[in-house]
């Protein structure tokens, strides 16, 4: 069995925090001519290190969803490829491509993933974004969250938000 690995999050207020990610999972499909989708999931299933803070307010278990657009010539994956979005809402579709819960969902802003290893099965890749947790910031992001760890290629998943 693999070794479970770490989302950290590190508050600007709070400090860091540390999450068991429980599934990781990674799919890239075609939505229309011209238009794919890269997509991960993350899911927590325990604590490993919280803020005192925020452990007196919330029982907290993130999940994260990231979609990011590519285009035909990006849609093969390669190790040392590196995945970004700016923005974890399209404007010009008006639709959302990111999504992490914590107290409520929010988005996923300055997304990067870089793929370290590529298997047939999984990939290997390290995460990083800027998020809203608490609102600190009033709409500004007021956390980052960032993992190395194993995505399993999930032929099924799609984007959700």
């Amino acid at each position: 069995m693999k070794k479970k690995t770490e989302l950290i999050i590190q508050h600007e207020e709070f400090g860091e925090e540390l999450f068991h990610i429980e599934n990781a999972k990674y799919n890239l499909y075609e939505v229309e001519k011209d238009r794919w989708e890269f997509v991960i999931y993350i899911d927590t299933d325990s604590a490993i290190k919280r803020s005192e803070e925020l452990k007196k307010v919330v029982h907290a278990e993130p999940t994260i969803e990231v979609t990011v657009i590519l285009n035909s010539s990006e849609s093969k994956l390669t190790e040392t490829m590196i995945i970004s979005q700016k923005s974890g809402y399209d404007y010009s579709r008006d639709e959302y491509l990111s999504n992490i819960y914590y107290f409520s969902h929010e988005t996923v802003e300055d997304f990067q993933f870089e793929i370290l290893e590529l298997k047939e099965d999984y990939l290997i890749a390290k995460m990083e974004g800027n998020c809203v947790i608490n609102g600190s910031n009033g709409i500004k992001p007021d956390s980052k969250i960032a993992t190395i760890t194993e995505f399993k290629l999930d032929k099924s998943l799609k984007r959700t938000t």
